[in-house]
């Protein structure tokens, strides 16, 4: 979960890691084949080097890299295929976006009152929230996003967070007790449990059945698949603007 993105923003570096992000990167159709010694001699690096990315990845191994990024890279292909053919046979107009007013209530109160907002998850999901971000920005929030290869930066970030500061996680293919449970057994990605323990405000942006969980606050959003997913990030995204810029009046 979310290596493909994490080695996409790794490739714009200047390291070893950035050659070995492209390199994986260059040859995903064949990923599944690639070895340590095939690597090893066409980027001209030592075992060590191999050794020392996919450990600050959280990744065990070289072969648990391979294999999360393999089907990482083949469940893309899916969407993708899938979203095409949805795409050429949806005629319907898709019903109006309702979300939970109080959940929206709480995160506009809560980004009102802040300095600093991290943003977690999917990166295609995150992406719709741009325009927040810019608007977030604009009202001297400084926004930041923890798509960062080296796991020990990203907690590094998160333990210097301040109280009023947020954390907020978008991933609506995903409940929040899913993705909660699940990050407790997968290295590479970071574990809610301990996120959960920083006074910061968290929120989840995904399929939320509760308004809470644990010390996370939920926004429930309405999807049915990848299409109906962008649609209400998209509209939230637009309703958020317009929630906060009546807060500020």
């Amino acid at each position: 979960m979310y290596t493909y993105e994490r080695l996409y923003r790794l490739c714009g570096e200047n390291s070893n890691e950035s050659d070995i992000a492209h390199y994986l990167l260059k040859n995903s159709s064949s990923i599944a084949r690639l070895s340590v010694k095939k690597i090893k001699e066409d980027l001209g690096l030592s075992k060590s080097s191999l050794h020392r990315f996919y450990n600050s990845g959280g990744y065990s191994s070289f072969k648990n890299l391979i294999s999360i990024l393999n089907e990482e890279i083949e469940n893309k292909k899916f969407i993708f295929k899938y979203s095409i053919n949805y795409k050429e046979n949806y005629s319907a107009t898709p019903a109006v976006t309702i979300f939970n007013n109080r959940q929206i209530e709480i995160f506009i109160k809560k980004l009102s009152n802040t300095k600093h907002v991290v943003f977690y998850g999917n990166s295609f999901e995150i992406f719709f929230f741009k325009n927040l971000c810019q608007y977030l920005f604009y009202c001297d929030v400084d926004v930041s996003f923890l798509d960062i290869w080296n796991l020990n930066k990203v907690y590094s970030i998160l333990e210097n967070l301040k109280e009023n500061d947020i954390f907020i996680m978008v991933e609506t293919s995903w409940r929040i007790q899913g993705i909660y449970e699940s990050s407790l057994n997968q290295s590479h990605i970071i574990n809610l449990s301990i996120v959960n323990e920083y006074p910061f405000q968290k929120f989840y942006i995904g399929k939320a059945d509760c308004d809470q969980y644990l010390n996370y606050y939920n926004i429930n959003v309405p999807c049915k698949d990848e299409e109906t997913a962008s649609k209400s990030l998209k509209k939230l995204n637009y309703d958020l603007i317009k929630r906060l810029k009546m807060e500020v009046k």
